[in-house]
Formats: C-alpha cells, sequence, structure tokens
C-alpha cells in the first residue's frame, strides 16, 4: 500500500466555525479536517514536508496536495502573550552581552556564522532554540563580536527542491546589510 513505509496520521472531517467561512470566504463549500495532535507534535510535524492525500477503499492515491503553513506557524507561536510577536529579534546589546535571534520555526538546526572586518568567516556557532516561541538565539560577550558581519545557517525544509536544504542567509531583522 501507498503509506506502508511513510509515516502518516489520520485525518477526521470537522466542519469549521461559522466565523473561519466569514474571515475566508475564498474557503466556502470547502471540508475542514483536524488532525488529534498537541502543540508539541504539530511543532514538530510543521519542520518536515507535509502532505495531504486521499486514498480510496483499496488504498490507491485518488489526490494529494500539500500542506500551507503560515496559518499554523502564527497560531502555535504568537497566539498568546510573551511569544514570538512579542520578541526582540536581530541583534540586540545589553549589560555587555550580544544576542542575536531569529524566528526559524520550520528550521531543524541554526547556526550563526561570524565574519571578520575583512569578511572572512571567523567561526560557526549552533544557536540554541525555543521551542514555546520558535526562536533561535545565540549570545556572546559583546567584545568578541562587536562590529563584526554575521549570517544564519539554517536546516530547513525547501518547498522548490522537495528536500531538507542547508541555506546561509541574512538576518531579517538587520538594521544594515554589507
Amino acid at each position: 500500500a501507498l503509506l506502508n513505509d511513510l509515516p502518516y496520521k489520520t485525518l477526521a472531517t470537522k466542519d469549521a466555525n461559522a466565523s473561519y467561512y466569514q474571515q475566508n470566504p475564498h474557503l466556502n463549500g470547502f471540508k475542514g479536517f483536524t488532525l488529534d495532535i498537541d502543540d508539541a507534535q504539530a511543532k514538530q510535524l510543521v519542520k518536515n514536508q507535509l502532505l495531504v492525500v486521499a486514498l480510496d477503499q483499496q488504498e490507491n492515491l485518488l489526490d494529494a496536495t500539500r500542506v500551507q503553513s503560515p496559518r499554523l506557524l502564527d497560531y502555535l507561536y504568537t497566539r498568546n502573550s510573551l511569544d514570538a510577536d512579542e520578541a526582540n529579534l536581530g541583534v540586540n546589546y545589553q549589560d555587555g552581552q550580544v544576542t542575536a535571534a531569529v524566528w526559524a520555526p520550520t528550521a531543524s538546526q541554526v547556526a550563526i556564522k561570524i565574519y571578520n572586518v575583512a569578511k572572512q568567516e571567523v567561526k560557526t556557532q549552533p544557536m540554541l532554540v525555543d521551542e514555546a516561541t520558535g526562536i533561535w538565539s545565540y549570545r556572546t560577550e559583546k567584545s568578541t563580536v562587536d562590529r563584526l558581519y554575521y549570517r544564519y545557517q539554517l536546516t530547513v525544509f525547501h518547498p522548490l527542491t522537495s528536500k531538507m536544504e542547508n541555506l546561509t542567509v541574512t538576518d531579517p531583522y538587520s538594521v544594515g546589510l554589507s
């Protein structure tokens, strides 16, 4: 059968709240689905490629589509107070320390790559994730990184290649790029 060697979860049909269709009229007429998992499980699932698959009684493939996750990410990481949308992101200086923080909830790994004034890489440091917010951070003494350059290296599923990719990117919260 199609799903024998793949991890999968079974969806149940569920009518969405009427207010959802009022906010999203383009979805009128579509059925809703639910999945019996908790937030922690959803946070792990969204780090991977997610597909919804329709099978017939003999488990033959009828249809498949990728799951669109932006609203799920908002729900998981920004619905409460003091979560991702209230955080200080980018580079912050405080009490002789520098903290670099980036919201990357779908990444499985994030590191900060630090470059000297000649823009040569001098070190790569793993960042720590806060599972509650999806924010990855690195903290160090100001004297070790002040006025140096940095980029982030993320390991993340990329929908264009349909595989996990290692990407080096600039800080989306930076005030200047070089």
